[in-house]
């Protein structure tokens, strides 16, 4: 299949790489409401600048920086990249020139979601700060086929909300957006921004697993239970809970309640982090008086890349991200395992509520690349679960792709690549 319109062939599913190979990408509004959660971002971004460039484990190849205001033009558009570095320096200078602009009330805040995941690199981790709701929430599909593409994930740091309301499109758009890009809405209050930090540390720093991202309706007073599972390739776990008033609870296995490391506990946003894991399944209850995103992500040797394509590919390049429906593909499958500990079996692609709709044998092509058979691929989001088995105890591995998938119609694969 050939490259997509939004995202070039260079930014399509590379092979595995131990080296660095992603953003971090910080998109901040730069309304005059947020001239308090600015300083505090700026802040914070010196403070990791070192844990994120300087870390032997990190991830990350660069930070983006990129502001958004209201409507802008040519002279002076409502997205800006400030600047795209290592060189922390050069960052910092970055962070200091931003000034605040624009004094309307609704923001375009996707579309400085756009421009950041133009200037980010595949697989990357995105953090946008505002405290308004969205004007350009009829953006969401676009912003869904690119951080998709990507398979970059979207983080959504929302203080007190100077305009709109959380039933609102505008606001509500920002959790549509955290679940079809494997992230979380994240609500604190006024002068919390900095508590956070300790958080997005840890989520750039070596290899992660997405395990759950799930919503949660508003219960004030009952505990609702939301179910995860961990393997015995998982070193630790964190658990990351939002929402207004939420309150936060973990069980293990065995249903004993585990104090674990609170990393982040404020009064909209509870994060534990869990060691000592034993291979199970687990249990967050939470509540909350508002809609409460939470998210589960394991710390991990073992996870891939995967992509589609119409014939046998030993060049991860070659395919695509995203299958067209109705149009026989295969599903090629790229696994990192430093430490050979799984013998992979199967794929299994699962609806939005990690539901199984079909399971498909991997066969090994050459190295760490597997494929399907061809087969017709769902027509509505799905996600990609590799499946494998513990060479040391026999035990069930699965992990999930980072971001969910949106096959295209066939109507746009033809408009895309006419012939």
């Amino acid at each position: 299949m050939a490259a997509r319109f939004l995202v070039p062939l260079t930014f399509l599913v590379a092979a595995a790489s131990c080296g660095r190979q992603n953003s971090l990408t910080l998109v901040i509004d730069n309304s005059p409401s947020m001239g308090d959660e600015i300083a505090q971002v700026k802040e914070a971004a010196k403070s990791i600048v070192d844990t994120v460039l300087g870390e032997i484990s990190s991830q990350i190849e660069d930070i983006v920086l990129v502001t958004f205001r209201n409507h802008g033009d040519k002279q002076n558009p409502s997205a800006i990249l400030r600047k795209k570095t290592r060189d922390e320096r050069e960052l910092k200078q970055a962070l200091d020139a931003i000034t605040l602009d624009s004094a309307y009330c609704y923001e375009v805040a996707l579309s400085g979601i756009k421009k950041g995941l133009e200037e980010s690199r595949q697989g990357s981790y995105m953090y946008v700060f505002t405290d308004t709701s969205s004007e350009d929430h009829n953006r969401f599909e676009e912003i869904k086929t690119m951080c998709q593409e990507k398979q970059i994930q979207i983080n959504i740091i929302v203080t007190d909300i100077t305009c709109g309301l959380e039933s609102e499109a505008g606001y509500q758009v920002y959790h549509k957006i955290a679940t079809a890009c494997s992230g979380q809405v994240l609500r604190v209050e006024k002068g919390e921004v900095r508590n956070l930090m300790p958080v997005v540390r840890d989520t750039v720093k070596g290899d992660k697993n997405v395990v759950k991202v799930d919503n949660v309706p508003p219960s004030p007073h009952a505990w609702r239970d939301v179910k995860f599972n961990i393997d015995d390739q998982t070193e630790y776990a964190v658990v990351s809970a939002s929402g207004a008033g939420v309150d936060l609870q973990v069980y293990d296995p065995n249903n004993h309640k585990i104090t674990g490391t609170h990393m982040t506990w404020l009064s909209n946003v509870k994060v534990i982090k869990i060691g000592n894991l034993v291979p199970g399944t687990y249990t967050a209850k939470v509540k909350g008086n508002s809609q409460v995103s939470i998210m589960v992500y394991g710390r991990t040797d073992f996870k891939f890349q995967h992509g589609f394509s119409t014939a046998v590919q030993t060049n991860m390049q070659a395919t695509d991200t995203q299958p067209t429906t109705a149009v026989p593909t295969l599903l090629m499958v790229s696994v990192q395992d430093k430490k050979h500990s799984a013998v992979i079996r199967e794929v299994a692609l699962l609806n939005m509520r990690d539901q199984v709709i079909m399971k498909l044998p991997l066969t090994n092509v050459q190295g760490d690349i597997y494929k399907t058979n061809m087969f017709l691929s769902p027509e509505d989001t799905f996600k990609i679960a590799v499946v494998g088995t513990s060479k040391s105890t026999g035990a069930e591995i699965k992990r999930v792709a980072k971001t969910p998938v949106t096959p295209y119609s066939q109507w746009l694969h033809l408009y895309l690549n006419p012939r």
